[in-house]
């Protein structure tokens, strides 16, 4: 049982650092200084605007997700649902 334990946190740990690995130094594509935070956005969606609309649709940021209530569907979320926390 320890083994499996401890091979499954190895294969883990190794995932999690190929992923690591994985993301590119920005520092030769991002030049100058920036004022506001509005200011880097725009220049991440001159390259990355793909990734800017796949994001536009997720719940996170619609703050809501169509959801089975009573048997009915409807789209709920922070924006009409009340906030319980």
């Amino acid at each position: 049982m320890k083994i499996r334990i401890v091979v499954m946190a190895a294969l883990f740990g190794a995932i999690l650092a190929s992923t690591a690995f994985a993301q590119t130094d920005h520092a030769d594509f991002i030049t100058g200084t920036y004022k506001t935070g509005q200011e880097v956005t725009a220049e991440c969606l001159t390259c990355h605007d793909k990734e800017f609309a796949d994001f536009m649709k997720t719940p996170h940021w619609k703050w809501s997700e169509e959801q089975t209530v009573r048997g009915k569907k409807m789209e709920l979320g922070k924006k009409n649902v009340i906030n319980n926390f």
